[in-house]
């Protein structure tokens, strides 16, 4: 369910039509920067939030999640789509996740609480680039993957 919000956020700021709910992670970030070490804390925050992206990059890379899955009884068919899936789905992940923390990283050493950005405020930072509707159109595929992933995952984990 969340992958399919995500998917509904992306296809609606390819459409020109959504709202921003930055505005909330703009005042909190406005709060902690209001601070004496603000700066540094959202600049930590960035930093750990990008590697937290960088992560779900090698992860999806190296296909660690198939460490977690049991494929032995499904088909070959089903076992190369499911562990696609996986790659495809994590490493579109990851990488809203890294343009997410780089967001913050910005806000913090620019001292602009509004350049700090949620998920939605990344999907409207790529739209604004060269080419920006085909890579929504490549990270809305990716959340779909991603979702299509963990319904399988959900058949083939390990328990």
């Amino acid at each position: 369910m969340v992958y399919a919000v995500l998917l509904w956020t992306d296809i609606r700021v390819l459409q020109g039509t959504a709202t921003s709910g930055s505005s909330s992670q703009e005042h909190a970030t406005a709060v902690v920067l209001a601070h004496p070490a603000g700066q540094w804390l959202v600049a930590l925050a960035g930093v750990i939030v990008f590697a937290i992206g960088v992560g779900l990059l090698i992860y999806g890379a190296k296909r660690s999640f198939e460490s977690k899955l049991n494929l032995a009884s499904a088909r070959r068919p089903v076992r190369q789509t499911v562990v696609r899936l996986g790659q495809v789905g994590l490493h579109r992940r990851g990488r809203g996740v890294a343009i997410v923390g780089a967001l913050l990283f910005n806000a913090a050493i620019s001292d602009q609480a509004t350049r700090s950005r949620g998920l939605d405020g990344a999907l409207r930072t790529l739209a604004g680039q060269p080419f920006g509707t085909a890579l929504l159109v490549i990270v809305a595929l990716g959340f779909i993957a991603f979702g299509i992933y963990c319904f399988a995952q959900s058949r083939y984990r390990k328990i």
